[in-house]
């Protein structure tokens, strides 16, 4: 459930209300791996966006958007998880349209060398 911040974020001149969302991304599974006998992992990123008006600032890292699963083996060309990652985001909100701003989650599956 969102929650509000004490302080308003000042972006040039336009006030912006910030909420904080947890958020759970859970894992759970990848089927039809073609790399059978391989051990792999799951690397996600969180993105959302700092101001829709300003072009230098753009696209930015949420702080605590980022983390990785276990290292799993594939085993029949699959692979299990079932892993919880809870995320704290903070959204800034448009006061006009009172509509979040963007967010982005990359997910990555990689192999370990």
């Amino acid at each position: 459930f969102p929650t509000r911040r004490s302080s308003d974020l000042k972006i040039f001149g336009g006030a912006k209300r910030l909420l904080r969302f947890r958020v759970v991304l859970t894992i759970h599974e990848l089927t039809q791996v073609p790399l059978n006998n391989s051990v792999v992992f799951v690397r996600w990123k969180v993105w959302v966006f700092a101001d829709v008006n300003c072009e230098l600032t753009g696209w930015i890292e949420a702080k605590a958007g980022s983390g990785c699963t276990s290292h799993q083996s594939v085993e029949m060309h699959r692979v299990r998880w079932e892993e919880d990652f809870p995320i704290e985001c903070n959204f800034s909100v448009d006061q006009t349209s009172d509509v979040l701003d963007p967010f982005i989650l990359r997910l990555s599956v990689r192999k370990v060398s």
